[in-house]
C-alpha cells in the first residue's frame, strides 16, 4: 500500500508538470489536474472516473486504519499501476519520448 501511495503522488505530479509544460494549465490537486487531462483529451470520461476513484483510496490509505478498507485497496493496485502506466505512455507518446 505505501508503494501505491507513492507511486501515486509521484504520477499526478507528473501529470501536473505535463499539464503545464505541453497545455499551459496549472492546476493543483489530483484531482483537478485528472479533470483537466480529461479537458483536453489526454484522458478518457472512464478514465477520469478511475482516476478520481484512485485519489479516493489514496487518501483513504492516508486516512483510515482498518484492514477491510485496506484490503479493498490492495486489490485494485494491480489496476491503478496499470491505468497509470497506460497515461504515462500516452503522454511520452504525445511528447516523442
Amino acid at each position: 500500500i505505501q508503494r501505491f501511495e507513492y507511486s501515486f503522488e509521484i504520477f499526478w505530479k507528473l501529470l501536473k508538470e505535463y499539464l503545464k509544460v505541453k497545455e499551459g494549465i496549472i492546476c493543483n490537486s489530483p484531482k483537478s489536474c485528472f479533470r483537466e487531462a480529461f479537458n483536453v483529451k489526454l484522458l478518457t470520461e472512464e478514465e477520469t472516473i478511475k482516476a478520481l476513484e484512485m485519489t479516493d483510496d489514496r487518501n483513504l490509505t492516508s486516512h483510515t486504519y482498518h484492514e477491510k478498507v485496506a484490503e479493498e485497496i490492495y486489490s485494485k493496485i494491480n489496476d491503478y499501476y496499470k491505468f497509470m502506466n497506460k497515461v504515462y505512455q500516452d503522454m511520452n507518446k504525445i511528447l516523442n519520448v
